[in-house]
């Protein structure tokens, strides 16, 4: 959030003043006191006002300084000076960003600018029609110094907000429009850079997360490319601007992207294309070393107040890590640069001018950078004593970035020095402070936005890891710390605010329903089962073992192509892998589950792509013995039964050639679906339908249909692919392409009728994409957007005929009153009698997500 604070510029000599944010450039206007003999009180009052604003945004006061811009307006409006309403309209975006409002700044700027207000809409990404579109309204936009001016203030709230593409949009126009006027183009560059710099971090972190070979590809490339023209800008910036303020500005920026290669190259080299990676660090590498002595011996006096504190604290961040590259470090030592010392005599500074001006904000700041500096320093004590201190001080304003990652700081020192009970008080209490910042969205702002597994993930696996460290152990806090971990993986994944979900109330459940929790702690996994008898037991396993059995046991059952191909691999070669996993994961609990009937799974993502009713334990598959579901912790609605009475279902199927193929071009051989027909016709046995087929199946029938039937059930039946890429995430309708998007529209139409939330979510004819370990991500994205209390798919190309007969034998068991999960099982053991259908292809590639009643 440093980086969204601004302040007040020597006066210019127009009545336009530019002012300089942080790392990232925001432009905002506001009228100085030049006024003519003719200005009215009401201008004279919203002058002082603007200028109060300025100064209290520069103590730290944005709720003070957004009350005086918003006075200010109503008195240019008054006055009709128009001018002065656009002004005073963008300041209050310099509060509300750093007050982290994002959404509500960029609506004001829409009003201003005249766009729509979708454009600050939470989606996942921008359809091709949404980005026509934006590109139609911002090219409509007056090549103006104050319309340029706001079009880079959206530009940079967009890039807060994580919406990047929308972002560079913009920019891209504004820079256009500005590109005869040196200052004002200079400002808009530095933005365009910042929000290329971002979609580096995006395509990067995308590259570590996503597993589908295609994607994974096309990550690289993106953050190749904008890596490139990010550094070129700040270059462009740093050698040809006669702007002091944006000349600092690029470098440090520059500075701090160099290193961020050469940390994410050290942190993921056994997890990247080392060529392109190790290429890029190498390249870059030898002008970190210039930049930093370039940086030393420039003066940081000449900006504004709380300007200098930030660039100092900025260049104290590099600092540090340049320091933790060890030869980095040693270079500098022979070229006479103490990077430990230097660093902390400018963190010094930087915390005096805060304590000067009483800004609470970039004290705590300060006082965080100065515990980091006199840790590597070897001076604990004193680090504790810094971060204390930083600690209340983020607290008494609220700053809950910043309090999160202190206390995990103060967590990491007490674990360093064996005091559990204290570094398990602050890895909870960071915790804490997360679940504030996913309340009001900040979570995902850019700061944190695509850093899941850097930065996020890693605090509730160490918390994790320290409660399991007790002597005895709280298991109910385990799980719920796990569960949430889980849910803010799919925020993440979504790029969404907090999703509200219910917590399973696991005592109040059927006494016959065991919950069987796989934990990844990467250098072990963590197994916990809660018996029928509600006694926690917990057990450690091997994880390259598992993680091995895991790999080996999805390549052999992706290995088929088509729905329509007999399995080509004999059921030893999966049953090999199956029956280690059984020892590894269910062996050491079976004495425990003499009384269950139904297995809840919680699995962490590089398990979940499993069918856990695949397991064998040498005579009998784990679904010959359990019905089994599974869930993320966490449900979106309490489990309950659907009532008999009113079995009715939406079914939209595809079994022809559509339109809609040449959008999913990652699955190979892809044909028509003729046993669609069959499937439905099944259904019908059992349940009341309405039935969308073919070209009846179109993405505006089906959310019509949606909105208005309050059936309990979705049934899609239709080629689709799941993905750890949320982009790549779809399912066929007849006309297009269904994305997690649009599902997320079709669910709000049927909720903005006052229509009960779905029970019954099935998804038949997809498939989790190949070579991706973690694509069952995307169906749970599906199932959260969905809302659905339970979703039912297919992990892959699953034999039609046999689809189409086990969905038949579920819906009759349905009807008979069982629950979804055992209503699945029977539904598998039929098929499982078949000799047709023995083979574990045709039966274990159906997933239960959600409630299992």
């Amino acid at each position: 959030m440093a980086r969204q604070w601004l302040v007040l510029l020597r006066a210019l000599p127009s009545f336009l003043k530019y002012v300089i944010l942080g790392i990232g450039i925001t432009i905002v206007v506001y009228l100085s006191g030049e006024r003519v003999a003719s200005e009215t009180n009401a201008n004279a009052q919203a002058q002082a006002l603007t200028q109060a604003g300025h100064v209290q945004l520069g103590r730290g006061e944005a709720t003070a300084a957004l009350q005086s811009w918003q006075a200010a307006r109503k008195l240019y409006i008054q006055a009709k000076n128009e001018e002065g309403v656009f002004g005073s309209s963008i300041n209050q975006i310099l509060a509300l960003q750093a007050l982290g409002l994002y959404p509500r700044a960029c609506n004001i700027l829409v009003e201003t600018l005249n766009l729509e207000t979708w454009v600050c809409q939470s989606s996942v990404s921008l359809d091709r029609q949404q980005e026509e579109r934006l590109i139609q309204l911002v090219q409509k936009q007056p090549s103006s110094p104050l319309n340029n001016i706001g079009l880079c203030s959206i530009g940079n709230v967009l890039r807060s907000m994580g919406k990047l593409r929308e972002s560079e949009i913009v920019l891209h126009q504004a820079h256009k429009n500005s590109s005869t006027r040196q200052k004002e183009n200079g400002d808009v560059l530095l933005s365009l850079a910042n929000t290329e710099r971002a979609l580096y971090v995006q395509a990067l972190n995308k590259y570590q997360l996503v597993e589908e070979p295609v994607a994974k590809g096309l990550a690289l490339q993106t953050a190749d490319l904008k890596l490139r023209q990010a550094l070129a800008n700040y270059q462009k910036i740093a050698h040809e601007s006669a702007t002091v303020n944006l000349v600092l500005q690029a470098r440090l920026n520059y500075l701090s992207l160099l290193l961020d290669i050469n940390r994410y190259y050290a942190l993921n080299t056994p997890n990247i294309n080392a060529s392109t990676l190790q290429k890029l660090q190498q390249e870059t590498q030898p002008f970190i070393l210039p930049s930093i002595g370039q940086l030393l011996a420039t003066s940081f006096d000449y900006l504004p107040v709380i300007d200098s504190v930030y660039a100092r604290l900025n260049l104290v961040n590099s600092l540090i890590e340049a320091y933790q590259i060890a030869n980095l470090n040693k270079a500098a030592l022979k070229e006479k640069i103490d990077l430990r010392l230097q660093a902390e005599t400018l963190a010094k500074i930087a915390l005096q001018i805060a304590k000067n001006i009483n800004n609470i904000r970039a004290k705590s700041y300060a006082l965080k950078a100065l515990g980091e500096i006199t840790e590597i320093l070897d001076k604990p004590g004193r680090s504790r004593t810094h971060l204390v201190a930083a600690l209340r001080s983020a607290q008494s304003v609220q700053a809950w970035d910043i309090a999160y990652q202190i206390q995990q700081q103060l967590g990491m020192f007490y674990n360093r020095v064996g005091d559990l009970p204290n570094a398990i008080k602050y890895y909870k209490a960071a915790i804490a402070s997360l679940d504030r910042l996913r309340s009001n969205s900040t979570l995902n702002s850019l700061d944190n936005q695509f850093l899941f597994r850097e930065k996020i993930e890693p605090i509730y696996k160490t918390y994790i890891k320290l409660l399991l460290s007790s002597p005895s152990p709280d298991f109910q806090e385990i799980i719920q710390i796990n569960s949430k971990k889980q849910t803010v993986e799919i925020e993440n994944f979504l790029q969404c605010a907090k999703i509200e979900r219910g917590a399973v109330d696991e005592n109040s459940t059927r006494s016959s329903t065991a919950y069987i929790y796989i934990i990844d702690l990467d250098e072990r996994v963590e197994a916990i089962v809660n018996t029928p008898e509600r006694t926690f037991h917990a057990y450690t396993i091997d994880p390259k073992s598992v993680k091995a059995n895991v790999d080996n046991l999805i390549l052999n059952l992706q290995r088929n192509k088509t729905p329509y191909t007999k399995p080509y691999i004999n059921e030893k070669s999966v049953t090999l892998y199956s029956q280690e996993l059984y020892q590894l994961l269910i062996s050491p609990i079976e004495k425990y589950l003499s009384q269950a009937k139904t297995l809840v799974f919680a699995l962490d993502s590089p398990f979940q792509n499993v069918p856990m009713a695949l397991l064998y334990d040498g005579k009998k598959y784990l679904i010959e013995k359990y019905s089994i579901s599974n869930t993320l912790g966490l449900q979106l609605q309490k489990p309950q039964m659907i009532a008999t009475n009113n079995l009715k279902a939406i079914v939209a199927g595809v079994s022809e050639k559509s339109p809609s193929y040449r959008e999913l071009d990652t699955i190979e051989n892809l044909s028509s679906l003729p046993e669609v027909i069959s499937e439905i016709n099944k259904i019908k046995a059992s349940v009341q339908v309405v039935e969308l087929l073919n070209q009846q199946f179109t993405t505006e029938r089906l959310q019509q249909k949606v909105g208005t039937s309050n059936f309990p059930i979705v049934h899609l039946t239709t080629h689709g692919q799941f993905s750890s890429d949320p982009d790549r995430t779809l399912l066929l309708a007849w006309d297009r392409a269904i994305d997690l998007q649009e599902v997320g529209k079709i669910v709000q139409s049927r909720l903005q009728n006052q229509l009960d939330a779905l029970e019954l979510l099935v998804l038949s004819a997809c498939q989790t994409a190949k070579g991706d370990r973690r694509s069952v991500l995307g169906l749970a994205g599906v199932s959260v957007q969905s809302g659905a209390r339970s979703t039912l798919a297919t992990l892959w190309f699953v034999d039609a005929k046999s689809t189409a007969r086990l969905m038949g034998e579920f819906y009759r068991n349905l009807k008979l009153g069982k629950p979804k999960a055992e209503a699945l099982q029977q539904a598998q053991l039929s098929l499982m009698q078949d000799p047709n259908y023995r083979h574990p292809f045709y039966w274990s590639g159906f997933l239960l997500l959600g409630s299992w009643l």
